[in-house]
């Protein structure tokens, strides 16, 4: 895949077990979502945005009126870093795509200061996420990376301490 030129690869090892063929998008975000519990200086900035879904045409309206919007990423690590206002995650199951409207919005997110990437599965998710703090000059210029066990645990990083700021 090509690489995006706001996201510059930290050399991330994927563990092959995360990768588990044929679990739906909910099913990977919510493995996703588990993982970063165990980090939480990842979790307290970590929220879905719930715009998916099959809804009848009352209750699509109303939310409409609310503001939601087709397109709008699965979920937003609100963590300004390295120059970027946060993370935007748009999740697929192992055999999904993205969609025109998800891809316009990831490519408006960016151009208004945004990172963000569409991802496959939990292990995706948990690379571009560990892409993301750890892309930075400091973390660049000794060479580090993350290194995960087979259940997706860090074995290796810098990641800032919980409440360290």
């Amino acid at each position: 895949t090509k690489q995006k030129p706001y996201l510059l690869g930290s050399g991330i090892v994927k563990p092959a077990s995360l990768t588990i063929s044929k679990r739906s998008e909910e099913q990977e975000q919510t493995s996703y979502i588990r993982w970063a519990a165990l980090y939480p200086f990842i979790f307290k900035h970590l929220f879905a945005i719930p715009n998916g879904g099959k809804r009848g045409k009352y209750e699509a309206y109303r939310l409409k009126l609310q503001g939601v919007k087709a397109g709008v990423s699965d979920l937003l690590l609100a963590l300004p870093l390295h120059g970027y206002a946060g993370l935007f995650i748009e999740m697929k199951s192992e055999a999904g795509r993205a969609s025109a409207l998800q891809l316009e919005f990831l490519e408006t997110m960016h151009k208004a200061g945004y990172a963000g990437d569409v991802v496959k599965g939990c292990s995706g998710a948990i690379q571009l996420t560990l892409d993301y703090i750890l892309n930075h000059k400091g973390a660049q210029e000794a060479g580090l990376r993350a290194v995960l066990d087979e259940r997706g645990r860090i074995q290796r990083a810098i990641l800032p301490i919980a409440g360290g700021g």
